[in-house]
């Protein structure tokens, strides 16, 4: 969430979606029901990595940072 800047309640489909085709809006993404599926495929897998490899605390700090800086938080 932090990378994207923004979908505190969206689930990896839509993140990954807004990382593979970054000119969309949230709610459109047809690229990836063509060939633009396997770059999402391929982003999934390498965000899944990325993601087994930083789960320490310091993810979860990254993403409390964030969350405080939004103007709706209220911690």
């Amino acid at each position: 969430m932090p990378r994207v800047g923004t979908g505190d309640n969206l689930t990896w489909t839509s993140l990954v979606r807004y990382l593979a085709f970054p000119c969309r809006t949230a709610g459109r993404h047809d690229e990836a029901a063509g060939d633009g599926r396997q770059v999402a495929v391929d982003l999934l897998f390498a965000l899944l990595d990325e993601f087994l490899e930083q789960r320490s605390a310091a993810i979860f700090d990254e993403y409390l940072t964030w969350r405080r800086a939004q103007s709706w938080y209220r911690g």
